[in-house]
């Protein structure tokens, strides 16, 4: 059995008050994923999206939406809720207080990468998945790959992700991580990617609905209801981890 894990990435905003760099994304079989990619197409097709359907450009209003009335904008929303309620997938989330970091290390060169320790400990969490998996299954054969949305593909970002295989996290070994993640394939948004589009709003939902930030601009004040919906929705399909310690396993937030 394979299970595909597909994230993106939300960039912190100092100056707006995002204090927050997020990784998130799902998990989804193989059997599924091809069901999910045919559903989502059909939601597309249904509201008359072509191409690539950009989680910012409806926060904003942009093109497409732009010359959707208030009506079919919420009509969307709330097929894109049912999608996410119906959807077989588990969601994983990493996150962490970048204002907190900067304002303690004053050399910007001292930083890490942002991605390194979210995607440690998405890592963690979707190895402790996969072995459970794993365990259940009596092939032993359940394998696990990676697939990461990057607008900005370079390659310091590949070698930091490929140096967490190679040297493993705080928790997993380098062994135990490869035994089960086998691959990190990177992909540019303009690749229109279905999967990648359905993980394009996690990382900027689970942030403002974890951190209680609701704030809404006057175009998408009338929705707000329905985002806030969304964001239920997708916090629901949370990984949790097998044992009542959140604060190492599930959904991570570091202050």
């Amino acid at each position: 059995m394979k299970y595909y894990l597909y994230l993106d990435e939300m960039l912190e905003n100092l100056t707006t008050g995002v204090n927050y760099f997020s990784l998130a994304g799902f998990a989804v079989s193989e059997i599924e994923r091809d069901i999910l990619d045919a559903k989502f197409n059909k939601l597309k097709n249904k509201h008359n999206i072509n191409g690539i359907l950009h989680w910012t450009d409806i926060r904003r209003f942009k093109k497409l939406w732009s010359q959707k009335t208030e009506i079919e904008i919420k009509d969307f929303l709330s097929d894109f809720n049912i999608f996410i309620q119906d959807a077989n997938i588990i969601v994983f989330t990493s996150m962490y207080n970048v204002k907190l970091m900067q304002e303690n290390i004053k050399s910007k060169k001292w930083h890490n990468h942002s991605h390194v320790y979210c995607m440690k400990k998405i890592f963690e969490n979707f190895f402790i998945f996969l072995n459970k998996e794993n365990a259940e299954l009596k092939e032993k054969d359940v394998e696990g790959y990676v697939i990461v949305e990057s607008s900005t593909i370079d390659e310091e970002l590949k070698k930091l992700f490929h140096s967490i295989m190679i040297l493993g996290t705080d928790f997993i070994s380098q062994q135990g991580l490869t035994k089960l993640i086998k691959n990190i394939e990177f992909i540019s948004k303009s690749e229109n990617n279905n999967l990648l589009q359905i993980a394009d709003p996690m990382p900027s939902e689970l942030q403002r609905f974890l951190k209680a930030n609701e704030k809404f601009s006057r175009k998408s004040e009338s929705y707000a209801n329905e985002f806030q919906k969304i964001r239920q929705s997708i916090y629901e399909k949370q990984f949790r981890g097998y044992s009542n310690r959140g604060d190492l396993f599930g959904i991570n937030v570091l202050e």
